[in-house]
C-alpha cells in the first residue's frame, strides 16, 4: 500500500492528539507532586509540549505540500 504525504501528515496530526491526551493526564498528576518529582514532571511536560508542536507543524506541512497557496486540507486535532 502506497502512502501519500497527505496520509503521513494525517498520522502526524493524530499523534499530536495522542500526545495532548498524555499532557492532560500528566498535568493532572502534577498537582500531587512536590520537590524533585514535580520538577522532573515539569521538564517532561515541556518536552511533550515541544513534541506536540513539532507533530502539528510537520503534519500541516505534509498535508499542504502539494497545495497552491498553502491552504490546508487537514486541520490539527485539538
Amino acid at each position: 500500500m502506497e502512502q501519500t504525504l497527505y496520509d503521513l501528515g494525517q498520522q502526524y496530526l493524530q499523534q499530536a492528539g495522542v500526545i495532548r491526551e498524555r499532557i492532560a493526564r500528566e498535568r493532572g498528576e502534577l498537582k500531587s507532586l512536590r520537590g524533585e518529582a514535580r520538577h522532573r514532571a515539569q521538564v517532561r511536560l515541556l518536552k511533550l509540549y515541544e513534541m506536540v508542536r513539532e507533530c502539528d507543524t510537520t503534519g500541516e506541512y505534509l498535508c499542504t505540500y502539494y497545495e497552491d497557496g498553502g491552504a490546508s486540507p487537514c486541520t490539527p486535532l485539538q
